[in-house]
């Protein structure tokens, strides 16, 4: 019994040692090769110090009192100074890992990789500055994630100095390497003139090749071009295609915009209930003209019940953005006429104030581009 219960503790030692060697070269604790197999000479040395401390006991004279006292003094001293040893080894943290790696062998995943920590604050203080320098790194090696991450630095002009120029090269590099979000943001710069030549055309192409890898915000801007005629063929049918295969993917303005479509019937039968799930969809996202037309369908009736209060609800939401004035205006009826909420002209004419602030005739402009008159 004894026998086989020595058996299964040293069995137990020897498989938990070959899962710490396994963590050691693998890299994930940073423990030298002498604790790495610690649960094995630890033993042996545990066995020496009860040995000497029974050799201690056997013997009266002033050897053997000096074992008997020594051992578990040394014993003490060993196990204390292995305990904080022990304690100081902790794993390596992603960070730890990553920082190695991107240094020590100059691995451009890595890189970018530390570098995406930087700029989101990830397990690390936020720095632009430190976030620019691993991504450089990457990018010169032709890493394409750190080609696109630095281009969107100097695209939006976090932690440089913006440059629409140097924001266009690297995106190229990143796009011609198959980056489907480079391939949309290039198409962007394309579509605006950012640092190109404007060319509908070549931005109608670099949006395609990212669509057809299933990049949802790519198929949202050409279905968007197709559904306006903006810079391609106005096809609703092509267009309601598009922005459904975004739309499946959760992108809020392509749910948005289908919606529209279903509401209007543009490439599609009308359907206002299918409208106003997909306005639901992305209203909940808080994409601010799903809330303001998720608003006018409760106020409306159509595809929903009548419903004054959810109306001035998803009104509100969408005024809170502080972005567009129809909500505002709608709010500011609403107190008006005293539908859905008790009649107060003193808030009613400070809403109506706010829109008209920020020119109501300008936002009736855009939102008659996507198929609604204020």
């Amino acid at each position: 019994m004894v026998t086989g219960l020595v058996l299964i503790v040293v069995s137990f030692l020897l498989i938990l040692t070959l899962v710490f060697v396994n963590w050691k070269v693998k890299d994930v604790i940073d423990w030298s090769w002498w604790w790495v197999f610690a649960l094995i000479w630890i033993p042996l040395v545990l066995a020496i110090f009860v040995f000497l401390g029974f050799l201690g006991y056997l013997y009266k004279d002033n050897f053997g009192h000096m074992l008997s006292v020594g051992a578990p003094i040394m014993a003490i001293i060993f196990f204390r100074a292995l305990f904080s040893e022990l304690k100081r080894a902790k794993p390596k943290s992603a960070r730890d890992r990553g920082f190695e790696k991107a240094t020590d062998q100059d691995d451009a995943a890595s890189q970018c990789n530390l570098g995406i920590m930087y700029r989101d604050g990830d397990g690390v203080a936020k720095n632009y500055t430190e976030a620019f320098k691993w991504f450089k790194k990457a990018a010169d090696q032709g890493n394409p994630y750190a080609q696109y991450n630095l281009g969107v630095m100097y695209d939006t002009g976090n932690g440089v100095a913006q440059n629409y120029q140097e924001a266009f090269k690297l995106l190229k590099e990143a796009a011609d390497q198959g980056h489907a979000p480079a391939q949309h943001l290039l198409g962007d710069m394309y579509d605006a003139g950012y640092g190109v030549v404007q060319d509908k055309q070549a931005a109608i192409a670099w949006y395609k090749k990212a669509a057809d890898q299933g990049y949802a915000p790519a198929q949202f801007g050409l279905g968007i071009m197709h559904c306006t005629g903006d810079g391609a063929a106005q096809n609703f049918t092509e267009a309601f295609k598009l922005l459904k295969k975004a739309a499946d993917q959760g992108n809020a303005p392509a749910q948005s915009n289908l919606g529209l479509m279903y509401e209007k019937g543009d490439g599609v039968a009308q359907n206002y209930q299918e409208a106003f799930t997909l306005y639901k969809k992305a209203a909940a996202q808080g994409e601010l003209l799903a809330q303001i037309y998720l608003g006018h369908m409760y106020l409306s009736g159509k595809g929903a019940t009548r419903n004054y209060q959810e109306a001035l609800k998803w009104f509100k939401k969408a005024a809170g953005q502080d972005v567009f004035s129809p909500a505002k205006f709608r709010w500011g009826v609403m107190y008006l006429n005293g539908k859905g909420i008790a009649r107060n002209y003193q808030e009613a004419y400070k809403l109506l104030k706010k829109a008209a602030e920020q020119n109501l005739a300008e936002v009736q402009d855009t939102l008659k581009k996507r198929g609604k008159n204020y």
